[in-house]
């Protein structure tokens, strides 16, 4: 688990009295919130309760009805956001990173042009430079040797794993995960998380995880929050939360997850040498 700092570090996400409805259906029901920056939270709870859309929110990628969202500093607007490359960019869109259920990598780009695409036209790096960047990272997740692979030629865990590399290749202050092994079968799981299980223990960027994995949670995470009904219903460590829970709600939930024995992340084969992990800060 990260080191905790021995003075609170100013919030870089702040929630404020959020509200987001879907037609009638309402989703996120007041929610207030702040994360310290370099805090890692893992967001647990049943489906349909408003995880992935608080990612989302952060993201600027949905509307909301209420409230106010900050983000490193700058005011996410209420409405939803879209944008093109060769426009106006919002502030935040380098500064909060993203990596999705689905891989969404460009079939047509090879492995490196997917990485490099966004540090390039986003960021205004020269494209010897963005080629660059993009190397660096398929090295911190192990895939040097697939930088001039087609996505299609690639396993699921190994898109996953480039598609955390575009996240990173961006530099960005929040990261945020949105059940990114879901889509994956189940032998494939252990090399994705065991590529941010470096990221967390390495990097001071600010990350939330939406997560079903409880042990992984536990390792990584210095806080977790548990959500219902678009309410956080449980916040604290770990300990608290995922071992000794008070909320009754919560132990029901953490008896009907499934619990997968994580600790074959130390076995992964290394694809990430030792003598590599350190991440650019």
């Amino acid at each position: 688990m990260s080191e905790r700092p021995n003075s609170p570090a100013p919030a870089q996400i702040v929630f404020k009295d959020v509200v987001k409805r879907f037609g009638e259906t309402l989703i996120i029901d007041h929610l207030s919130l702040s994360i310290p920056r370099g805090q890692k939270v893992a967001l647990i709870g049943p489906s349909g309760s408003g995880k992935s859309t608080v990612l989302r929110l952060i993201k600027g990628l949905e509307a909301y009805q209420q409230g106010s969202i900050e983000v490193a500093g700058s005011l996410v607007s209420q409405k939803h956001r879209s944008w093109h490359w060769p426009g106006r960019r919002p502030a935040t869109v380098h500064r909060v990173g993203m990596v999705f259920q689905q891989f969404n990598l460009f079939p047509h780009l090879t492995v490196l042009e997917n990485i490099a695409e966004a540090p390039q036209r986003v960021l205004g790096l020269s494209p010897e430079q963005a080629r660059d960047r993009a190397r660096e990272y398929l090295e911190k997740v192990g895939l040097s040797h697939k930088a001039d692979a087609w996505p299609g030629k690639l396993s699921g865990g190994q898109q996953q794993r480039v598609a955390i590399a575009r996240a990173l290749a961006m530099r960005p202050q929040v990261l945020l995960f949105d059940e990114v092994t879901s889509a994956l079968d189940p032998e494939l799981v252990a090399e994705v998380l065991a590529v941010i299980r470096v990221i967390a223990h390495e990097q001071q960027t600010t990350m939330l995880l939406v997560t079903h994995e409880m042990g992984f949670a536990r390792d990584i995470a210095d806080r977790v929050l548990f959500m219902e009904s678009g309410r956080i219903v449980a916040d604290g460590t770990p300990q608290e939360i995922l071992i000794n829970p008070v909320n009754e709600r919560t132990r029901r939930f953490l008896n009907r997850v499934e619990r997968r024995d994580t600790e074959t992340l130390a076995e992964w084969p290394p694809a990430i040498p030792p003598a590599r992990r350190t991440l650019i800060r």
